[in-house]
């Protein structure tokens, strides 16, 4: 979902006790000078886009159900002539294996709410955790063992 500001996306898992969705990592970013200037359905591919890169490690190598008020957004994924920034932000998809679900924007309002509150600037980065993964001396060890191909 989101608004000229800002954008956001909200993975959720279902629940083995109750059935019912629960959300797992809440993400949301203000729209840059340039974003801003976007089509809607330019920006819905963005926020798309930029929330799997969020969840990558949670959602590759399984099957989901990317759900989305942009009725558009399915439609264009499968159109053969596109502008080239669409194309590579389609192509970026391609990784992960999801169908795309249309829901009425009446439904969504958790994800309209983050997009009206986004994050100015990210708390930290891949980048970041990985410093700190390589201080850890117990994490170090465990890192250089799984490079190096070593067993346990």
């Amino acid at each position: 979902m989101l608004s000229s500001r800002g954008y956001g996306g909200v993975l959720m898992q279902r629940s083995k006790e109750d059935m019912k969705f629960h959300p797992v990592y809440y993400y949301s970013m203000k729209t840059t000078d340039a974003e801003s200037k976007y089509s809607s359905f330019e920006l819905e591919l963005l926020a798309v886009v930029k929330a799997l890169e969020k969840f990558r490690v949670y959602v590759l190598g399984k099957p989901f159900t990317l759900i989305t008020d942009c009725n558009a957004l399915k439609l264009a994924l499968k159109k053969k002539s596109i502008n080239s920034k669409i194309c590579r932000w389609a192509l970026s998809l391609e990784e992960f294996d999801y169908i795309v679900e249309h829901r009425n924007a009446k439904n969504m309002l958790h994800v309209d709410a983050l997009s009206r509150c986004y994050v100015v600037t990210e708390s930290s980065t891949d980048k970041d955790i990985e410093i700190f993964q390589r201080r850890d001396l117990e994490l170090r060890e465990i890192m250089t063992a799984l490079e190096n191909g070593e067993p346990q």
